[in-house]
């Protein structure tokens, strides 16, 4: 990345997402065709993790399970290891419903957008 250079980076809101969460959360849905999916989330508040497996079943039986396992960062942890990697952050705004809103509010905003740049000197970094 050449320095001065725009670095974007969306990621979900840690602090929106632990209010929001509960513990331990089932959600079935019926799709479009008559598949089922079933979503079972585990969620840890405390250590900012959560694990979700979602099982696929189609009407033929066929189907599958997914896997997923998330971290979530609070913002001035973010800000630590983007200056880690040689970027300075500039401006940060929320997000919610797929839009980009200004400024990001950590109890509202569902993500947060972080724009960055790579102007700090870094010689162990090219």
């Amino acid at each position: 990345m050449k320095p001065g250079a725009p670095f974007v980076f969306e990621y979900v809101n840690g602090p929106r997402w632990e209010n929001r969460r509960l513990r331990r959360q089932i959600d079935t849905t019926t799709l479009p065709g008559g598949a089922v999916r079933t979503e079972y989330s585990i969620t840890d508040p405390s250590s900012g993790t959560s694990l979700t497996a979602i099982r696929l079943q189609r009407p033929d039986g066929s189907g599958g399970w997914f896997r997923h396992f998330m971290h979530y960062y609070p913002l001035p942890e973010i800000f630590r290891m983007l200056e880690e990697a040689g970027l300075r952050h500039k401006a940060v705004f929320g997000a919610s419903g797929g839009r980009v809103l200004s400024p990001f509010d950590e109890t509202e905003s569902e993500a947060m957008v972080v724009i960055a740049t790579r102007d700090l000197v870094r010689p162990d970094i090219p």
